[in-house]
């Protein structure tokens, strides 16, 4: 089965209207985009809710990208959005081991798509980091904060009131900690497998 997306908005107006929780653009949006990914997901074993849990997935992971300015669409919104809910829909069967993956709508044949892949990789590599980074203590984030903020060895340790070295040496250790939590992750195994 083939679908005809006809957006009626531009993707500017759709970057702006998520961003600004526009009702009119969000339905529109679930209207056109929502049973394309219904199909997808209901065709790889899954679910009405599991393709409501993703479109929605996707569209949190899409506002904070462009609450953060960092999306900037050199190709149709609706290829955007179906790579993503792919990405995901393949990523939750791979978690619960059913890999057979059927995928009907002819994906567009766009320039970006590995662009977007990429994008999305990096993406997931940035929230593993951050679940586990959540996970550390209070001195081990509030060290590793300042110093990715840019704050020198010298500065932290003034304003946490610790010695150059010390400091040092907890960067060091925090950091190790962190790396160590996220290679033990799955989830990281998977995105370096692809």
């Amino acid at each position: 089965k083939k679908y005809t997306v006809e957006p009626s908005f531009s993707n500017k107006e759709i970057l702006e209207g998520i961003l600004a929780c526009d009702r009119s653009v969000l339905k529109s949006l679930y209207r056109t985009h929502f049973p394309i990914v219904l199909n997808l997901i209901q065709r790889n074993k899954g679910s009405k809710q599991d393709a409501e849990d993703i479109y929605q997935e996707a569209m949190l992971v899409i506002f904070e990208k462009i609450q953060a300015g960092q999306l900037q669409l050199s190709f149709k919104f609706s290829t955007y959005l179906y790579v993503i809910c792919k990405k995901m829909w393949l990523m939750r069967l791979r978690t619960k081991k059913r890999t057979t993956f059927t995928d009907e709508y002819e994906e567009p044949q766009e320039d970006n798509i590995q662009e977007m892949e990429r994008d999305w990789h990096r993406h997931l590599r940035l929230e593993l980091i951050r679940k586990h980074f959540r996970t550390l203590g209070d001195s081990c984030r509030r060290v590793l904060e300042l110093f990715w903020s840019g704050f020198s060895l010298g500065q932290i340790a003034e304003q946490l009131q610790f010695t150059p070295a010390y400091v040092k040496k907890r960067k060091f250790t925090c950091q190790k900690r962190l790396i160590e939590k996220v290679e033990q992750d799955p989830l990281y195994k998977e995105l370096n497998e692809h």
